[in-house]
């Protein structure tokens, strides 16, 4: 089935004129028919937005899957890509994309809302309930432009390299620039491993590691991700990730010369990092808004926000599973070592 998916966000940036964002569009209201209109404002209304419709924007993308469940999971993916990026543009406040917009299907016309459920079903990336009170995205940069700290200084350049690999034509220079992103929220000294804490941060704790998490704190992370599957995936992760090391000390030690990346699967690697940046960035936000200033002190309480962090965990059980599982069918197959842990 062809469907188009679109998702609506509210923002104080109002455009005059669609854009394109990679596979996504940014568009207004003026691009929609009556009936989609109807839908957006029936969705809106559930996710009780307040906003004048000049300063909602619509995220638009079309797909081709075989169910819509696969669909709306595949544009919940590329959908918070494209609002990270807009978070990135200091300019640009996200006031609210708690999940409202719609969906068609291009081949009969059927156009239908998406409604807000009766229970707190939000994924990742919504209003967050710290020690100060409530927390938002918007609420971040404000302290993010005021504020100078050692976390916001390394925030704000990881920021600049992760937007960095975006303009970069070379694949390896994308991946190169990512993992730089990464090590500038981890790495506190030149020997520090850093793979233990990108395993945390997508909730995939390594147990030698982290021996300080609750028993029962880890034992409902595998009822979440099924026992099995739970294990599986912490080994898949974790050798990939130590992988990605390889390949990011061969591209430094090369003096950043171009190297053959064609057969590292290079898909599955991306995934894994875009997903442990993104989680990454959510988290740091909300621990420098509770005010912690250097980057040591945002990890020894960076396994305590994850573990209690439901949206995160199910956005990983749920959304971040699913595209590994869809990257792995479409490559052949990836072998799965035996659990070590």
């Amino acid at each position: 089935m062809i469907v188009k998916v679109v998702r609506l966000i509210e923002s104080n940036q109002y455009i005059y004129e669609n854009k394109p964002y990679g596979s996504v569009d940014l568009r207004t209201s003026e691009s929609e028919t009556e009936e989609e209109k109807l839908a957006a404002n029936e969705s809106l209304k559930s996710f009780n937005y307040l906003t004048d419709d000049k300063n909602v924007l619509r995220l638009v993308a079309i797909f081709e899957n075989d169910t819509l469940k696969k669909v709306i999971n595949d544009a919940e993916l590329l959908f918070e890509e494209t609002i990270d990026l807009l978070k990135m543009q200091f300019i640009t406040k996200i006031r609210n994309y708690e999940g409202a917009g719609y969906w068609v299907n291009m081949e009969t016309g059927e156009t239908n809302p998406f409604l807000k459920e009766k229970e707190n079903e939000d994924i990742l990336g919504r209003i967050y309930q710290i020690s100060l009170g409530p927390y938002s995205p918007m609420l971040g940069e404000q302290i993010m432009a005021s504020c100078k700290n050692e976390a916001i200084e390394a925030f704000k350049r990881s920021i600049h390299w992760y937007n960095e690999s975006k303009s970069q034509n070379k694949s390896y220079l994308q991946f190169l620039y990512k993992w730089i992103a990464i090590e500038t929220l981890t790495k506190i000294s030149e020997e520090d491993d850093i793979i233990p804490k990108l395993c945390l941060v997508i909730a995939f704790p390594l147990s030698k590691k982290y021996k300080t998490i609750p028993k029962n704190e880890t034992d409902r992370l595998e009822n979440i991700i099924e026992k099995n599957r739970f294990k599986k995936y912490k080994e898949l992760i974790r050798e990939e990730l130590y992988n990605c090391r390889k390949i990011r000390n061969s591209i430094v030690h090369s003096g950043f010369k171009e190297i053959n990346l064609v057969n590292q699967n290079m898909d599955l690697k991306l995934c894994i990092i875009n997903a442990v940046f993104r989680c990454l960035y959510n988290t740091i936000e909300k621990i420098i808004f509770s005010g912690k200033n250097s980057i040591i002190e945002i990890w020894d309480v960076m396994s305590e926000y994850i573990m209690k962090d439901e949206n995160l965990i199910k956005w990983v059980s749920e959304t971040f599973i699913y595209e590994i599982e869809r990257i792995r069918t479409e490559s052949g197959k990836l072998p799965v070592s035996n659990p070590i842990f």
